[in-house]
Order: structure tokens, then sequence, then C-alpha cells
């Protein structure tokens, strides 16, 4: 079975919808991108994509967690940056992403097959992807908490409503 070698958390992102820093955000007392990171802790060597486009992330993570930094001209871009400089296959997750659990994760890692796998819920992307060197591949998690995604205030503040009850 192929195995991933690093994973990659996505914080470097404009925000330009949410027009403000989504990374760094809280809820259920911590960051959107210490949720993240702990998805991916002790199953994967790790990195956090930072970008210029997030100088406050930058500077949490600077000082938190092992980082790469990003062009930040967008996700494809930054893929293949990262493509440059990592050995792929690599796993990445999105720091927008508020229900993404070491579950995920395992699951995800489990269904790789040496090609990039781009996770899905209900035929809609959700932020968990395997970058491989060739083909591409879907996998469909069963969770739809996975499928929570943050891209605006409103997305943010349903969050919010929604946080005392997990």
């Amino acid at each position: 079975m192929p195995l991933v070698n690093y994973a990659v958390v996505m914080a470097g992102g404009k925000s330009s919808r949410m027009r403000r820093e989504k990374c760094i955000l809280e809820f259920e007392g911590r960051r959107l991108v210490d949720i993240a990171v702990e998805s991916v802790e002790g199953i994967l060597d790790y990195y956090v994509a930072i970008s210029s486009n997030a100088p406050e992330t930058a500077e949490y993570v600077k000082g938190k967690y092992p980082w790469i930094e990003t062009p930040g001209r967008g996700y494809v871009e930054d893929i293949r940056f990262l493509m440059g400089i990592l050995n792929a296959p690599f796993l990445t997750v999105a720091c927008d992403i508020p229900f993404v659990r070491k579950e995920h994760i395992v699951e995800i890692l489990k269904f790789f097959h040496g090609k990039s796998v781009a996770g899905m819920y209900s035929g809609s992307f959700v932020g968990i992807n395997i970058v491989a060197e060739n083909g591409e591949e879907t996998h469909e998690f069963k969770d739809p908490l996975i499928a929570v995604n943050i891209n605006t205030p409103e997305d943010f503040e349903g969050l919010k409503r929604m946080e005392s009850k997990f």
C-alpha cells in the first residue's frame, strides 16, 4: 500500500468572503487551525502552509507549529508550490472545516491507493485531499459534519449557534 509522506494544513488563504482571517477564529475554545492540526497530529508528520495573505495566522503558526510559507496565489498554485518542495503523496486539510477529526484522516488514508484523492460528502468537496503524482479518485465520507465549512461571517455565526450542541 502506498504511503502518504506528510500532511499539510492549508492556512494561508485570503479569506476574502470572510473579510477576516478565518483560521484563527475560535470554535469550541480552539482556533480553527488548531483543530485541523489536531486531526493530523500523531498520524503523519505535518506542516502548516501559511502565506502573506494571513499575517495574524502566520504569526500564530510560526510560534507553535512546523510551517511552510507558500506564495498564496490560490489553492492550486499553492499545491503546485508544495509539490515542488515536498515528496508526494501528501495529504491536505483545510483549516476551515471545524469538525475534522483524526477518524476522517485515517479513513481517507485507508482509502488511498496511489492516486490523488478528493474528499467529498454528498457530492461536494470537503477540504481533505491527498495529492499524488497521478490519477484522481474521490472518497465519499459518511459523516455529514465533515461538510460543514466556514467561508462567510454568516457561516461562522451559524457555527457559533451550533457550538453548544457539540
